[in-house]
């Protein structure tokens, strides 16, 4: 028998238009099954036969089913699909910050916040839930935040020259961009080794080596003791922070969480700081920074969670990943002790970091509502205000979301997670023990809540699950929580935020004064540029690129200077011309400042003319470390409505202080002594008028200069784009404008009052007081 034959007859059956008077496209169009060449050896061709009866089946196939069949089969794999969809996206995207996740949601048509199937007609839990995505954000939003965090955080710590890694913490880091919302800072000390035991130290000159001695009555903290044979190579920061501690007949020595945070401000004694629990804050506590070591092995008395039984959260992936990258150390103590110097906490701020990040959308407004229901609820209560924390909340959703099947955690249920994490936490403050996630043994309830006041916590608790949503909607409503946002506005609000983000948190890169480091961190930008599938974040990878091309072109060698000075300065030009699309003026004053330096000064007056037609008020000056309501309303009307890219808007909408690098080879020669050792931030009005002064001085505009100074005078006296952390720098070049117009008493009076001020003390201003007090007595 010919099989060939009988092959090509099937398949000259199957090609023909119709089989008993049906069109065979009709099937492939309802079921969506697109033909293809078959490239292997199969025995014979799928055909289509219609029985008496009427139904029609597939034969020579590998179904060798019915079309009914096949479609029930079909319906009951996407029901099934359905069913456990939020298990299969875990399994697809464990990590939803991951970029790939990021290019899921951008190509999802499925994926819309704002429809969702609820069970029954429930008015209110609609317009919670509509308000709620306004407050808390769309989920492309908070992804947004959370990527581009992760990116800041390899950004800053390959710019650190000092082995310090930069990781971002708190509720923004996380994704979550609510009122008062905090970041926290954590610097993890790259010179220093802990280790669980002593037997898995691998000695080495180059690291100080701690051992971990974990003590049962505190779990959750741990005494870091010095390995032996260590003290005289120690890290010069750990070696002063060593107390000496007696133990069976044999002396120790062991790392004070006190002299470790006493030496960490000694470190930036030059910038003023307050301390805030294990942080370090500035004088308005925008930002904590907290300087802290690493153990890269996860701690014995959290190994039982790694094998804990769970439902389906967290993924697997994810455990893995945590397990992998060990635990932070903090210097604090726990807070029943304050005698116990040498108790340091275990932190799991990156494992809950990634936890956060591993969340679906569902989680995350859950986690969103548990804190403002925290905000504007139950801290409005004065007797139990502080008792509760959003970290507690945050435990809580972390212990609902391990017991619970993940797929409790759809939108159409978000009220019913939130009401089973109130109830769990109802039952911990109960208990008066709010377990720790990661070491169960820990309270973290202690020294918070206990016998004497958890009653009045859990009448407030019950009193919300009463209410119900209604009950919500009216607090938030009476709080101002909720601000009903018409839905044609809601795409620009969610853009606007975004920008905002980036622009108080993203924007700011530290300046640095290793060339290579910042070469580096361009590549590293421009792998970003070509990997990330977000336009949003391309652009944010576009505005670094540009940003780190501001330190670049200070730290190359004077363009006066040397051979080949032509060369030079073609260079100077190429990294001017990319720093121009920063914002509205900074690469401007740039570039001013470079023409200064090589002694074209009338072409530095008319870009200086050009840089004071684009200071004005409708700008936005991105120096703030907050923003008015009325400055985000302003940028959304003049802004947000245009259909522009991030880069276009910062160029067109924003300016922002200019920052002269540490001994840059751009910075006028009568401010050098001010970049010796440190650098110098300008507001670019006043840097515009200090430029124009000392451009009319050199070529011998008497008139000019003096009108100049007037302006910068008034500049000063009005405090035009003037920061008050900025004012000793303002009122130092104030100075220096009248010293070199030869007002020596106007300077002398400048320099005094930056003495005085005690924010941003600028210490050169002490050193030009002295150097003028010389000058006068030698004309006595």
């Amino acid at each position: 028998m010919n099989t060939n034959s009988e092959r090509t007859s099937n398949q000259g059956l199957a090609e023909n238009g119709n089989i008993h008077e049906m069109r065979k496209r009709t099937y492939w169009e309802k079921y969506g099954v697109k033909r293809f060449p078959y490239r292997g050896r199969r025995r014979f061709t799928p055909n289509l036969d219609q029985h008496f009866d009427g139904q029609i089946s597939i034969t020579n196939d590998v179904f060798g089913l019915t079309i009914q069949q096949f479609e029930r089969t079909f319906r009951a794999c996407l029901g099934r699909r359905k069913q456990n969809s939020q298990r299969i996206l875990n399994l697809r995207y464990p990590v939803k910050s991951s970029n790939k996740y990021l290019e899921y949601l951008e190509n999802c048509t499925g994926h819309i916040e704002g429809y969702v199937l609820w069970p029954g007609l429930n008015v209110n839990n609609v317009y919670l839930y509509e308000q709620l995505v306004q407050i808390v954000g769309k989920e492309r939003d908070i992804r947004h935040r959370q990527r581009l965090f992760l990116l800041k955080d390899i950004i800053e710590s390959i710019l650190d020259i000092s082995n310090l890694q930069y990781i971002t913490s708190g509720s923004i880091s996380e994704g979550l961009d609510l009122p008062g919302s905090d970041l926290d800072i954590m610097l993890v000390i790259g010179d220093v080794e802990v280790v669980n035991r002593a037997e898995n130290i691998k000695f080495s000159r180059k690291y100080t080596k701690l051992i971990m001695e974990t003590d049962p009555l505190y779990p959750g903290f741990t005494r870091l003791k010095l390995a032996a044979d260590d003290y005289h190579y120690s890290y010069r920061l750990i070696k002063d922070s060593l107390v000496q501690r007696l133990q069976t007949n044999k002396s120790s020595f062991y790392v004070s969480t006190f002299k470790f945070v006493q030496n960490i401000q000694q470190i930036t004694e030059s910038v003023e700081t307050v301390l805030h629990g294990p942080c370090l804050s500035d004088l308005y506590e925008t930002m904590d920074v907290a300087y802290c070591l690493r153990c890269k092995s996860f701690p014995y008395n959290a190994s039982n969670w790694i094998n804990r039984h769970r439902k389906h959260w967290p993924p697997n992936e994810v455990i893995d990943t945590i397990v992998k990258n060990g635990c932070l150390l903090v210097p604090v103590g726990p807070k029943a002790m304050t005698n116990d110097q040498l108790l340091w906490r275990l932190s799991f701020s990156v494992a809950e970091k990634q936890l956060v990040h591993s969340f679906n959308y569902t989680q995350l407004l859950c986690y969103g509502l548990l804190k403002l229901t925290l905000k504007h609820i139950i801290n409005k209560q004065h007797d139990v205000k502080d008792l509760l924390c959003s970290y507690f909340l945050k435990t809580t959703l972390f212990w609902v979301s391990e017991k619970v099947s993940i797929e409790t955690f759809q939108l159409a249920n978000i009220f019913i997670c939130f009401f089973l994490c109130l109830d769990t936490l109802s039952s911990f403050v109960n208990n008066c023990y709010c377990p720790n996630y990661f070491i169960p043994e820990q309270n973290m309830f202690q020294g918070k809540v206990n016998m004497r006041n958890n009653k009045r916590l859990l009448s407030i608790i019950h009193g919300i699950e009463r209410g119900g949503t209604a009950g919500l909607i009216s607090n938030f409503v009476s709080e101002g929580a909720i601000l009903d946002c018409p839905a044609p506005t809601f795409k620009c609000k969610s853009s606007t935020q975004l920008d905002f983000v980036f622009y108080k948190y993203i924007s700011k890169l530290k300046p640095r004064t290793h060339i290579n480091n910042c070469y580096r961190v361009v590549i590293i930008a421009k792998s970003f540029l070509q990997s990330e599938s977000s336009i949003f974040v391309q652009d944010i990878c576009k505005w670094w690129i540009d940003s780190l091309n501001h330190f670049v072109v200070q730290l190359l060698p004077r363009p006066f200077l040397g051979q080949n000075v032509k060369n030079k300065q073609n260079r100077y030009h190429k990294h001017l011309l990319q720093c121009l699309q920063t914002d509205a003026v900074n690469g401007w004053l740039l570039y001013a400042s470079f023409y200064y330096v090589i002694g074209q000064y009338k072409v530095t007056l008319r870009i200086t003319d050009y840089v004071l037609s684009k200071c004005t008020h409708d700008k936005l000056y991105t120096g703030f470390s907050t923003f008015s309501q009325d400055m985000i309303n302003k940028y959304a009307k003049n802004i947000c409505t245009k259909n522009v890219t991030l880069n276009e808007k910062a160029k067109l909408a924003t300016i922002n202080y200019f920052t002269y690098m540490k001994r840059s080879s751009l910075i006028p020669v009568e401010l050098s002594l001010e970049v010796e050792n440190n650098e110098l931030f300008v507001p670019p009005v006043v840097l515009t008028h200090c430029l124009r002064v000392l451009c009319f001085n050199h070529l011998g505009e008497t008139f000019n200069t003096l009108h100049a100074l007037q302006d910068l005078n008034l500049t000063v006296r009005e405090k035009y784009f003037i920061t008050s952390c900025l004012v000793s720098e303002t009122l130092t070049i104030l100075g220096v404008c009248y010293e070199v117009s030869g007002d020596i008493d106007s300077a002398y009076k400048c320099y005094d009052k930056v003495s005085r001020i005690r924010v941003g003390t600028n210490n050169t201003a002490e050193i030009r007081k002295k150097e003028l007090l010389k000058r006068r007595n030698v004309r006595l």
